[in-house]
C-alpha cells in the first residue's frame, strides 16, 4: 500500500501583462503573483514584476533593456532584483551582431541565478553577466 500523499493545496496566479507598440519600439510591463495557502515546506507566496523596453534605432540597431523583481513573501523572505540591457546591430538581412551585460542582486535569502547561467549562487551575493557574438539566419 502506497504511503499517502500529502496536498500541496491549491495554488492560485493572478498575472497581469500590458504590452504596447509605439513608433520607436515596444514597451512590455507585468505582474505575477501566486498563493497557496500552506506553511513551511511547499509554501508559495510569490510577487514578481518585470519592465522591458525593446527601442528600435534607424531599423538596424536595437537596445533591450529589462528590470524585474522577484520576492518570496513565504517564511526565507527571498528577493532578487535584476537589471539587463543588450545591444545588437544588423549587419545584413540575415546577421546580426549582439551584446549583453546582466546583474542581479540576490537579498541575504536569495540565491536566485541571472538567466541561464551555469551554477548556483550563495545567498546575498550579485551575479554578473557578459555575453556577445555574431548571429546568422541560415
Amino acid at each position: 500500500m502506497p504511503a499517502p500523499r500529502q496536498g500541496l493545496g491549491v495554488l492560485l496566479m493572478y498575472m497581469l501583462a500590458a504590452s504596447g507598440h509605439l513608433a520607436w519600439g515596444r514597451v512590455r510591463v507585468g505582474l505575477n503573483s501566486g498563493k497557496n495557502g500552506l506553511t513551511g515546506a511547499g509554501a508559495v507566496d510569490g510577487f514578481n514584476w518585470p519592465i522591458g523596453a525593446y527601442l528600435r534605432f534607424d531599423g538596424r540597431r536595437n537596445v533591450r533593456v529589462l528590470v524585474g523583481n522577484a520576492k518570496d513573501r513565504t517564511a526565507s523572505l527571498a528577493e532578487a532584483t535584476t537589471v539587463h540591457l543588450g545591444h545588437d546591430d544588423a549587419l545584413s538581412n540575415r546577421a546580426a551582431r549582439y551584446a549583453a551585460v546582466g546583474r542581479m542582486d540576490n537579498n541575504d535569502a536569495s540565491a536566485a541565478a541571472l538567466g541561464v547561467s551555469i551554477g548556483t549562487y550563495a545567498p546575498g551575493s550579485n551575479v554578473r553577466s557578459a555575453i556577445g557574438g555574431l548571429r546568422h539566419i541560415f
